[in-house]
């Protein structure tokens, strides 16, 4: 089914004027389509919500219509035709409406779908951010990162937008389950704590649990569910598609891998790498300097550039606290046979 006859349908539903035959043929279809499900259920939702949250966009959707039935009124065909034709267009426009009004108000989940009424958005720049959200989960926000939440109250279902790195102390709350939407991976938890690291800008996203336990789903599948309990990590590593034909025809699935979240030294668990953010720490064990580079450009607010594919390779142990950048670097130079340029907030790694 094309997108415009699901709307058209949908339509002709939330007014009410679907036929018993029409009626049939979208349910099919919502039971074989989990994605489109899930847009239908945000679409009625809005369409519910419309008069006390979007009486100018009703009056938008009123002033088409009209401008609609002036123009049906200037032709020179049949009443009958004209009638037909009319109510066609109407439920034509009265679909690219609705679908426009629902780009204005959610994140599609080819993206995501996240309801996005009356939100707030949290962005930091080089410092972390703190925030408590209306049902007392606390949210502390790394540095280039952006958390999107409601403004007020959850109604029957908690759920945030995530793009970059965020630990989650969630609220316990049984009935309604707490959600995270990123570009890759949905998270959903009843009460617990955990690391969220999403950049768009990364190659993979983490899940780190510190305790509780969470389920975690993929947008492009949605029937594959992975629990995670206290101490594991799942990464997703991102694909890289070989064309743009390939992205659209093909695209290539994403690789999983659990494991364990990583102590800095055996036996001690004051520095957990993956939460390290958190106590002001910069600490990385075994990892490729292309990823500690990452981590650094939106630690200092620097962009930091490789002229040789070998040193992207080069892995570190460390852990820096007060070190600026100059003197992070330094100390890896230290430690591997590598030069760096620093021309204000450009760096350049060489050989």
């Amino acid at each position: 089914m094309q997108q415009s006859r699901f709307l058209f349908l949908v339509t002709k539903e939330f007014l009410s004027d679907i036929s018993p035959e029409e009626q049939d043929e979208l349910s099919r279809y919502l039971r074989n389509h989990d994605d489109k499900r899930k847009e239908h259920q945000l679409l009625k939702q809005y369409w519910e919500n419309r008069e006390s949250r979007a009486r100018d966009n009703e009056r938008l959707f009123d002033h088409v219509l009209k401008k609609i039935a002036v123009a049906e009124s200037n032709l020179n065909t049949g009443a009958q035709t004209r009638t037909r034709q009319g109510k066609w267009r109407k439920y034509t426009v009265a679909a690219s409406v609705v679908l426009l009004l629902g780009l204005s108000f959610f994140y599609f989940h080819s993206n995501k779908l996240f309801f996005s009424f009356d939100k707030h958005e949290l962005v930091t720049g080089l410092t972390k951010r703190s925030i408590t959200l209306t049902d007392g989960t606390a949210v502390t926000l790394n540095a280039s990162s952006k958390l999107i939440y409601p403004k007020t109250g959850y109604g029957n279902q908690r759920e945030v937008y995530l793009e970059g790195e965020a630990f989650f102390d969630v609220a316990k709350n049984e009935k309604y389950p707490f959600i995270i939407h990123t570009t890759d991976m949905d998270i959903k938890v009843l009460g617990t704590s955990f690391n969220v690291r999403a950049y768009t800008d990364e190659q993979k996203t983490e899940t780190s649990l510190i305790s509780g336990a969470i389920e975690i789903s993929l947008p492009k599948h949605p029937n594959k569910k992975i629990r995670l309990n206290a101490k594991d990590k799942l990464i997703l590593k991102k694909p890289q598609p070989s064309s743009v034909e390939d992205q659209v025809n093909n695209p290539p699935v994403p690789a999983l891998e659990l494991a364990e979240i990583t102590y800095y030294k055996p036996k001690d668990d004051t520095t957990i790498i993956e939460t390290s953010w958190l106590q002001n720490k910069l600490a990385f064990k075994n990892e490729k300097f292309e990823d500690i580079a990452k981590r650094l450009e939106k630690h200092f607010g620097v962009s930091i550039g490789f002229e040789s594919p070998k040193v992207k390779e080069y892995k570190f142990n460390g852990v820096f606290v007060h070190e600026n950048i100059q003197e992070i670097l330094y100390a890896l130079h230290l430690a591997a046979p590598f030069g760096y340029r620093i021309q204000g907030k450009k760096i350049q790694i060489y050989d």
